[in-house]
């Protein structure tokens, strides 16, 4: 798209990204808008997202081009729409900040289980702030154990012969929608995220670094916006 609209050939066009996506990335690193990789040790994590006192958890997903390794086709592929994906797991505040971006996963990984691939249930990662998540990270309560503060809006109960129209209580329902109005902060995120667009088309590039800035980039410059 670049050298189309711009008169350039494909090697131009590539040499114009690989010259100046470095560039960008350094200048938004030295604004300290660029979010986290890794969440080091959870007493680290503790303490850096400690004075925040609660933070959403979501995944991202963007299209790919279909992979010709067919190992790589079978890890990719996410069933939605049939398409190929490559996903990211963002950690936000309530205030729509990307604190962490961990980035890329094959798009078949939902989103729970690319959760437990970065934090590992079996360490305290969320002993000391409450963690807000939607229900595709169901069951997260309980495996990260009972000291963990981690809130789950309510799943309407599975329909059986004793109860054969299932619904959630008045309460349950009030609840859930407290829950959707704290947590949306991270739909909002990754929403402003897409607005820088090269994570709303498909990305048709097979090179995992730059692949990886498509996701890294829009998160440091959503979070340069909202500063």
């Amino acid at each position: 798209m670049l050298g189309f609209h711009f008169g350039f050939s494909s090697g131009h066009a590539h040499g114009h990204l690989a010259n100046l996506l470095p560039v960008l990335l350094k200048s938004l690193s030295n604004l300290g808008v660029l979010p986290a990789r890794t969440p080091g040790t959870p007493e680290e994590f503790a303490q850096l997202i400690e004075q925040y006192g609660a933070i959403a958890i979501d995944g991202l997903e963007c299209a790919c081009v279909r992979p010709q390794n067919e190992e790589l086709q079978e890890a990719r592929y996410s069933g939605k729409k049939k398409r190929h994906t490559l996903k990211a797991l963002a950690v936000t505040t309530l205030n729509r900040e990307i604190l962490f971006l961990f980035c890329f996963f094959a798009g078949s990984v939902n989103d729970y289980a690319l959760m437990k691939m970065v934090f590992d249930p079996k360490s305290s990662w969320f002993h000391r702030v409450k963690v807000w998540l939607d229900l595709g990270f169901l069951g997260a309560n309980k495996d990260y154990g009972d000291n963990s503060k981690i809130l789950l809006p309510h799943k309407r109960p599975r329909k059986s012969k004793v109860n054969p129209k299932p619904q959630l209580t008045a309460a349950q329902i009030k609840n859930n929608r407290q829950h959707a109005g704290i947590r949306v902060v991270v739909e909002h995120a990754i929403g402003g995220m897409k607005s820088f667009h090269c994570l709303t088309h498909r990305i048709r590039n097979h090179l995992d670094s730059i692949i990886d800035s498509l996701f890294w980039i829009p998160a440091g410059l959503w979070n340069l916006k909202i500063s």
